[in-house]
C-alpha cells in the first residue's frame, strides 16, 4: 500500500523512498497515538476530580469548563487546517505557474532515448553510426522529424565557453561566455522551437564545410541589439561561426531559471573542441516526433533497429519528452500532493470537531432552545443561533492559521515560484474552503436544534 501511495503521489515516477514495513515506524506511531489518547482523557478526568458536589448538581447541564476547552481545541484544529490549506494552495499554485512557463518547446508527441555500447568507436565510424540512426528514425512509420542533441531542453544546463561576437566589445567584468548545444538537422522541427530568422542546419553543413551556427533570441539581442544577426560571425576557441539562423528562446537549465544566451552548432562541426564522449554516438540523445498517437510505440522498433546498425550498441532509457520534463518537476508535484493530502486530512478533522462540539452543545441546550421556541423563535432563528457559534470558532481559527501560514511559508520560499508567502489567491482559497466546509459541518447539528419540539424540550431535566 505504501509503495502504491508513493507512486500515486509521484504521478508514476519512481522515488528513492523506502516504503517497506518497519517496526520502528509502527512503534513510534503507536507510542504517539497512545500518548495522544492519554492526554486527551487526562484533562477532563482531572477537571472532573476537582468539581464540588453541590455546585455541580446546580449546574448539572452547564458544562462550562468542558465547553471552553472544547472550543479552544476546535479553534486550534481550524488554525492548523488553515495553515496546511494555505501551504497546499501555495504549492499547487507554484505547480500551475511552472506548467504555464513558456519553455520554447512543444514537448508532446516526442520519443527520446539514449545509447549504450560495449566500446568506443573511431571518429569516422561514430559519424556513420550517428547518421545511420537518425536516418533510420526518419523512416519509421508515423515519424515526421528525427534528430539528435547533446543536451535536451530542461536537462539541467548546457556546456559553456567564451565567445567573441563580431563588432561587440565586452565591458570590464562582463560575462563573455555563452551556452552551446550540438544538434543534428531537424532539431527545431522535433522540439517545435520556431526559427524566427534564417534556416535550419542541413546535410550541406558537413565537417569540412564552413562552420555555421544558429543563435537564440537572447543571444542575438545581447550581442547585436537591433542589428540583423544573420551572416554575422562569432568566434569561439579559434573557430569562427557564421550565424545562419535565429531560434526562439528555450529553457535548458530548468523552469525556474532564466534563458541562457545559446548557440547551436551542427553535431558534425564540434571538431577538436568536443569532449571525447560528445564525439561518440553515446554522447547524444536521439529524438523523434510522431504525427499522432503514443510516441512510445517506437520503442520496440528502435530497440530492434539499433543492433542492425551496430551490433555493439543497444537502446537505453527510452521515454517521452513529456515524461522527461515532468520528472524535472517531481519535487514540486510531491510538495503539492503532500500539501493537499495533509490539508484535506486536517480539514476533515476540523469538520469533525465542529460537528462534535456543536452536536454536544445542542444536546446540552435542549431546554434553552425549547424556551426560545416557546417565546416565538422560528427555526431560522435557531439555525442562525447555532451557526453564530460556528462563526465564532471559525473566525479566530482562520485568523490564527493565516498568520501562522504566512510566517511558516517564509521558510519554503525556495520551493515557491511565481507566488509569495502572502499570495492573496492562496489565502482566499484556503479561507473559502475552510469556511464552506466548517459551515457545512455545523449545519446538520443546527438543523437538528431547529427541529426540537418545545414541549419535549421543556419537560427535559
Amino acid at each position: 500500500f505504501g509503495r502504491a501511495l508513493v507512486t500515486m503521489m509521484a504521478n508514476g515516477d519512481e522515488l528513492p523512498l523506502g516504503v517497506s514495513p518497519d517496526w520502528r515506524i509502527f512503534a513510534f506511531t503507536g507510542a504517539v497515538s497512545l500518548l495522544a489518547c492519554i492526554l486527551a482523557g487526562l484533562a477532563p478526568g482531572l477537571s472532573a476530580g476537582r468539581v464540588s458536589v453541590n455546585p455541580a448538581l446546580k449546574e448539572a447541564r452547564a458544562g462550562g469548563g468542558h465547553r471552553s476547552v472544547g472550543r479552544l481545541l476546535v479553534v486550534a484544529q481550524l488554525a492548523i487546517s488553515m495553515t496546511l490549506l494555505v501551504g497546499a494552495g501555495l504549492f499547487i499554485r507554484t505547480l500551475v505557474k511552472l506548467y504555464s512557463v513558456d519553455t520554447g518547446i512543444q514537448r508532446g508527441g516526442i520519443f527520446v532515448f539514449n545509447l549504450n555500447a560495449k566500446h568506443h568507436f573511431p571518429p569516422e565510424r561514430s559519424v556513420e553510426i550517428q547518421t545511420a540512426i537518425v536516418d533510420r528514425l526518419r523512416k519509421l512509420p508515423g515519424v515526421t522529424f528525427a534528430t539528435a542533441a547533446n543536451m535536451l531542453p530542461l536537462s539541467g544546463g548546457l556546456w559553456t565557453r567564451q565567445v567573441q561576437p563580431e563588432g561587440y566589445t565586452f565591458r570590464a567584468g562582463e560575462d563573455d561566455s555563452a551556452a552551446f548545444n550540438s544538434i543534428a538537422p531537424q532539431y527545431f522541427g522535433v522540439t517545435g522551437t520556431p526559427l524566427l530568422l534564417g534556416r535550419d542546419f542541413n546535410e550541406r553543413d558537413t565537417e569540412t564545410a564552413s562552420p555555421v551556427a544558429i543563435v537564440s533570441q537572447t543571444f542575438a539581442r545581447a550581442f547585436f541589439g537591433g542589428q540583423p544577426p544573420l551572416r554575422r560571425h562569432v568566434t569561439s576557441n579559434n573557430v569562427t561561426y557564421e550565424i545562419v539562423g535565429v531560434a526562439k528562446d528555450a529553457k535548458y537549465e530548468g523552469l525556474r531559471q532564466g534563458v541562457p544566451r545559446t548557440m547551436y552548432i551542427p553535431w558534425v562541426q564540434q571538431g577538436d573542441m568536443a569532449l571525447a564522449n560528445r564525439s561518440q554516438p553515446m554522447g547524444y540523445t536521439y529524438l523523434a516526433r510522431v504525427a499522432s498517437g503514443d510516441p512510445m510505440r517506437l520503442s520496440a522498433l528502435v530497440a530492434h533497429a539499433i543492433p542492425e546498425i551496430e551490433p555493439a550498441m543497444h537502446m537505453w532509457n527510452p521515454q517521452t519528452l513529456d515524461a522527461y520534463v515532468n520528472r524535472s518537476m517531481l519535487n514540486e508535484r510531491m510538495m503539492a500532493t503532500l500539501g493537499g493530502f495533509f490539508g484535506l486530512l486536517a480539514l476533515i478533522v476540523a469538520c469533525l470537531g465542529i460537528f462534535g462540539i456543536l452536536a454536544f452543545q445542542v444536546s446540552r441546550r435542549i431546554k434553552e432552545i425549547g424556551v426560545r421556541v416557546a417565546l416565538g423563535a422560528t427555526r431560522s432563528d435557531i439555525v442562525r443561533l447555532m451557526m453564530r457559534e460556528v462563526t465564532m470558532l471559525l473566525v479566530p481559527g482562520c485568523a490564527i492559521g493565516a498568520v501562522c501560514a504566512v510566517w511558516l511559508a517564509r521558510f519554503a520560499n525556495s520551493f515557491l515560484f511565481g507566488v509569495t508567502s502572502t499570495d492573496p489567491a492562496a489565502l482566499a482559497l484556503a479561507a473559502g474552503t475552510l469556511a464552506v466546509s466548517t459551515l457545512a459541518a455545523g449545519f446538520l447539528p443546527a438543523l437538528r436544534a431547529a427541529r426540537i419540539d418545545p414541549m419535549i424540550a421543556l419537560r427535559c431535566d
